[in-house]
């Protein structure tokens, strides 16, 4: 929220509330809440099935068959805690890479560094990987297989085994109430083999980036009584990087963003009102401010998007002596109104030189520099001419 001075999803809200229980060919898809419910009636006296088991045609045959019912559901994100709340039990596949004990020292390391973990591991029903004959065993070492009792509140975590193992290894010498969650999620796709799977996360796999990480927390918040136009703003500019439009919209060139907090965001509004906590009047001085200086570099996104460009406005507005600082952010916004175009053009045809060991952003930087010191000179002057007019009139 503002101070007084703003795709998946965790803990089992949906990411679109009009999202129904799919049927697939897959055992891994579930079922609804009200279908798993329906489920557990009994038929009626008269031997004849209740209306609750004849909602339940919406089964696939393989679900019919095999009574695989679960509680997870695609889109969502889930904690630790919530997976052993429900009841379900983690395994490994024996096919997978082996666990790397270097690996997993390096997850151990980034992991405290981060103070938790910032990506979901991907699991699936381990139904789904004895089927397709691979073979699965619990964390534990003991096999598992289709005669394994409660088989169905079995995931395999495809995809994550090192965060898994590293976490567990750091929570051996923690107290249960400041253990760290792991989070974990279905594949979006319904239809796989998992060796295709495996392949695919193991060869290419592209982590999440920040603006990934807001857009599932803007869904999975949006409406719960906290101002998150912050966030939404941020989202507005997909060509800017996150990290420049945090400084834009705050002021405040210190101000960032952990993937890791969003993901604590999620589940804790007290994290979420940290990471929104911006004073109001700030923000939409710096709203106006990106936007002139976008608007002026023809919409360039890309460019003015950067911290190149919000750290140098931020730098004049700190030094500019101004006590208010929604004051000194609108004097910059005049001053990015003034370019001409001829200017505006040498700015974006900025080039680096190897003789001289610049880059394009020192360029930019000293462009900038220049054109700020020669506008405020004249600015002072004129203020002071101005001034000493008034003085001679009185």
């Amino acid at each position: 929220m503002f101070s007084n001075n703003s795709n998946p999803e965790v803990g089992g809200q949906s990411f679109d509330n009009e999202r129904k229980a799919a049927t697939t060919p897959n055992t891994e898809n579930t079922l609804t809440n009200k279908v798993m419910e329906e489920k557990k009636l009994s038929q009626n006296g008269d031997g004849m099935s209740s209306p609750a088991q004849n909602s339940n045609d919406s089964a696939t045959p393989q679900e019919k068959a095999a009574g695989a019912v679960t509680l997870l559901e695609r889109g969502k994100i889930y904690t630790s805690t919530e997976l052993s709340n429900m009841g379900v039990k983690l395994a490994k596949l024996g096919d997978n890479r082996d666990v790397d004990s270097r690996a997993v020292a390096k997850k151990v390391k980034s992991i405290k560094e981060a103070n938790g973990i910032i990506s979901p591991c991907l699991i699936v029903l381990a139904r789904t990987c004895l089927e397709q004959n691979h073979t699965v065993a619990l964390w534990s070492g003991e096999e598992v297989t289709l005669d394994t009792e409660g088989v169905d509140s079995i995931f395999v975590i495809i995809d994550g085994q090192h965060r898994e193992d590293a976490k567990r290894k750091i929570d051996e010498n923690k107290q249960e109430a400041t253990k760290y969650e792991n989070y974990y999620a279905l594949p979006m796709t319904e239809d796989f083999k998992i060796t295709d799977v495996l392949r695919e996360v193991n060869t290419c796999t592209y982590p999440w980036k920040d603006r990934q990480y807001l857009q599932n927390l803007v869904s999975l918040k949006d409406g719960n009584g906290t101002d998150l136009d912050f966030l939404k703003e941020i989202l507005n500019h997909p060509m800017a990087t996150t990290k420049a439009m945090v400084h834009w919209l705050s002021l405040d060139a210190n101000k960032t963003i952990y993937s890791s907090a969003i993901v604590k965001a999620m589940i804790d509004d007290n994290k979420l009102k940290e990471i929104v906590d911006v004073d109001r009047d700030t923000f939409e001085a710096g709203k106006e401010l990106f936007n002139t200086v976008l608007k002026k570099f023809d919409n360039e996104e890309k460019l003015v998007g950067t911290t190149t460009f919000s750290d140098f406005a931020i730098s004049k507005i700190k030094s500019s002596g101004k006590v208010a600082v929604v004051e000194a952010a609108k004097e910059m916004t005049r001053f990015f109104a003034s370019l001409k175009p001829d200017f505006v053009n040498k700015v974006k045809k900025a080039k680096g030189s190897k003789d001289s060991g610049t880059t394009k952003t020192d360029a930019i930087k000293e462009y900038l520099e220049t054109k700020y010191n020669w506008w405020k000179s004249v600015k002072d002057k004129v203020a002071s001419e101005t001034e000493a007019e008034e003085e001679h009139q009185v």
